[in-house]
């Protein structure tokens, strides 16, 4: 006699396995559709989606595990890489700083409560393209256009391909782009060349003077982000922004 039991069973593991794998399908076709993603080639897509479950696995064991975690993670436009993918590979050493190593015997006197250059208009829109070795063209070419926009009013996209092709590293990017009279506007300079091209566009953003944090110190850097930028490195090697949404890690470093 055939056992009943066997079948029911066998119905309910294939019904609940479709609506498991239905689910990260819209996941997954939802997450490309708000991104704008799209990959050259069925393999690449396969491979990226693959990656995208592994991170949601791991966004769901985070969620479970850390409640009380003072930051979030979840879907975000990277979802679909691996870390080792976004971050740097210069072999340089942040050092490490806990937050009292930032105090400071500087008093600062008649500072806002509270300062966000995203609401004055100077930040451009977060840079989606790819990252890992042109990090330090993408961040040093944004704050060169934000520190214009903070002098100027006026907000213009810089060239990052132009950085990437001047300033490789390991040159110092602020060192290499004051010695070039500045970074040309982006539709000027679109893409990288491979070779340095400095007579193609014309600089519409320069600097004189660079100004180097000797010592971590809190209060010099709230007064220094009141009228420009400030350049500060975290690393993200261990728990990526591939999935980082909000909040503050409480154990981090910077350089």
């Amino acid at each position: 006699m055939l056992d009943t039991r066997f079948i029911f069973g066998s119905i309910f593991f294939v019904v609940l396995f479709g609506i498991i794998v239905a689910d990260l399908s819209d996941e997954w076709n939802e997450f490309k559709q708000k991104y704008n993603k799209q990959y050259k080639t069925i393999d690449e897509e396969i491979e990226r989606k693959q990656i995208f479950v592994e991170n949601l696995n791991e966004i769901h064991s985070f969620q479970q595990n850390n409640p009380h975690a003072t930051y979030t993670l979840a879907i975000n436009h990277l979802s679909d890489r691996r870390i080792q993918e976004l971050v740097s590979s210069r072999r340089n050493t942040l050092k490490s700083y806990t937050s009292s190593s930032f105090a400071s015997s500087r008093e600062v006197k008649n500072l806002p409560e509270s300062l966000d250059w995203r609401d004055k208009g100077v930040i451009t829109e977060v840079y989606h393209g790819e990252v890992g070795l042109v990090v330090t063209a993408v961040v040093s070419t944004e704050l060169v256009e934000s520190l214009h926009a903070i002098k100027t009013g006026e907000l213009i996209e810089g060239s990052i391909p132009q950085v990437y092709d001047c300033c490789p590293q390991p040159i110092d990017a602020f060192d290499c782009i004051k010695n070039m009279s500045g970074i040309c506007r982006k539709e000027d300079y679109p893409k990288p060349l491979g070779r340095c091209q400095l007579d193609i566009c014309k600089p519409f953003a320069s600097f004189d003077t660079i100004k180097r944090m000797k010592k971590p110190d809190e209060n010099e850097m709230l007064e220094w982000i009141q009228e420009s930028t400030l350049w500060a490195e975290m690393s993200v090697a261990g728990k990526g922004f591939n999935t980082y949404t909000g909040g503050i890690e409480i154990c981090f470093t910077i350089d």
